[in-house]
């Protein structure tokens, strides 16, 4: 071979320049915006948010005074686990049956059921009928008894059945479920704070 084949063309050819460079830069600024807009104005913006409503303020649960089995309860003894509590009167009714076992459900349904317990506060002696469907039904519950008045500061005792709260692993009741929304809902809300 020659020298002259060798070497390099005097006339390189430049390299070739992607024409949808400058519209990527573009759209990866426009883009974002616009979604921002589409959703703000159309989208649905509520399945983004709780189902259940948090407290504020929040309070501490020892604010309750809760006994178990007769003696001050100790907010230590939570264990520094989360807790759905429920509160019931003296007797319960196949409704409120049917509400205590899907606390019950609900804390086995979420991803982390090691982090969520149950806890079941009655405001009144319980009766024969409740207490042996708790020992059947409800054997891993946390039974604390309370008063009245002092549990009807804080938590709504018109209908005590119909909700259910949530306290943190420092003992802070910071959410409220209404038992309209279901458990699933519920779920949700609890794997998303999870």
């Amino acid at each position: 071979m020659s020298e002259e084949n060798i070497q390099p063309s005097a006339n390189p050819q430049p390299a070739q320049k992607n024409p949808y460079t400058i519209w990527f830069v573009v759209l990866s600024f426009i883009l974002p915006v616009a979604a921002a807009y589409y959703m703000f104005y159309f989208g649905d913006i509520e399945s983004f948010g709780n189902n259940g409503e948090f407290l504020e303020p929040y309070y501490d649960i020892k604010l309750l005074e809760l006994t178990k089995d007769g003696e001050a309860f100790d907010a230590e003894a939570l264990n520094n686990k989360w807790h759905m509590m429920i509160v019931v009167g003296s007797s319960c009714d196949e409704n409120c049956q049917q509400r205590l076992v899907s606390l019950r459900q609900t804390t086995k349904a979420v991803k982390r059921p090691p982090k969520l317990r149950y806890a079941i506060v009655t405001t009144q002696e319980i009766d024969d009928s409740f207490k042996q469907f708790i020992e059947d039904e409800m054997e891993r519950a946390i039974v604390l008894q309370g008063n009245t008045e002092t549990v009807s500061q804080y938590i709504e005792m018109e209908q005590p059945v119909s909700q259910m709260y949530l306290s943190d692993p420092y003992g802070n009741v910071i959410m409220r479920f209404s038992h309209e929304l279901g458990p699933k809902l519920v779920i949700k809300d609890l794997n998303r704070l999870f």
